[in-house]
C-alpha cells in the first residue's frame, strides 16, 4: 500500500546501527586484489568500512568459524562475493563459505557479486547458479565497475561521522 515491501524498510531502518558497510568473503589466494585493490579504494578513497573474512577474523580455540561469520554479517549492511576461479575452487566447497552466503540471504541482506577473472561456466553449481541469477553481479573488467558497486554500497552520508572518527582504525579484530 505503500509503494515499498515492509521488509525492505525494516533492512534499511536497522542497517543504520551496523558497524560495518559490507562484510566481503572472498579468498585467501585473491588477498592481494582484494586488500590492495577494492579494499583500498573502498575504505581509503571513498570511505567504507569493511569486514574482510581473512583480516578481521580473529579465530582461537574456543571461537566456531560459523558463529563468527554469523556475527560478521548482522553486523554487516551488505556482503560482497569476490566471486574467481580461486574461490570457486578453494573456498565454495568448504561449508562455511556456502553458509555464510546461505546466512547473507537468509537474513535479507544484499549480496553483490564481484565477478574477478574468468570463471568457467561448466564449474558453477546450482547454487552459484541461482545466486548470480538472483543477485546484483558486477564484472571487475566493466568500465562502470566503481561507479556501479558504489551505487551498490550503503550511501555514507548517513555514516558521514562514524566514517571520519575511524578512518585510521586498527587491523584487528573487534569480535
Amino acid at each position: 500500500c505503500c509503494g515499498y515491501k515492509s521488509s525492505e524498510f525494516f533492512n534499511d531502518y536497522n542497517d543504520k546501527d551496523r558497524l560495518y558497510d559490507a562484510y566481503v568473503i572472498y579468498s585467501l589466494q585473491d588477498d592481494n586484489f582484494v586488500t590492495q585493490g577494492l579494499t583500498s579504494v573502498l575504505e581509503n578513497d571513498i570511505g567504507h568500512r569493511l569486514c574482510l573474512h581473512y583480516r578481521d577474523f580473529n579465530l582461537n580455540v574456543n571461537n566456531y568459524i560459523a558463529d563468527t561469520i554469523c556475527e560478521a554479517i548482522d553486523n554487516s549492511k551488505r556482503a560482497v562475493l569476490v566471486l574467481s576461479k580461486n574461490f570457486l575452487y578453494n573456498e565454495w566447497g568448504r561449508f562455511e563459505f556456502k553458509g555464510a552466503v546461505h546466512e547473507v540471504l537468509k537474513r535479507r541482506r544484499k549480496l553483490i557479486i564481484v565477478l574477478y577473472g574468468d570463471i568457467p561456466q561448466k564449474d558453477l553449481d546450482a547454487d552459484i547458479r541461482l545466486y548470480l541469477k538472483t543477485n546484483l553481479c558486477i564484472e571487475w573488467d566493466d568500465k562502470k565497475f566503481w561507479q556501479k558497486l558504489r551505487l551498490a554500497l550503503p550511501s555514507l552520508t548517513s555514516t558521514k561521522s562514524m566514517t571520519n572518527k575511524h578512518c585510521h582504525r586498527s587491523t584487528t579484530n573487534v569480535y
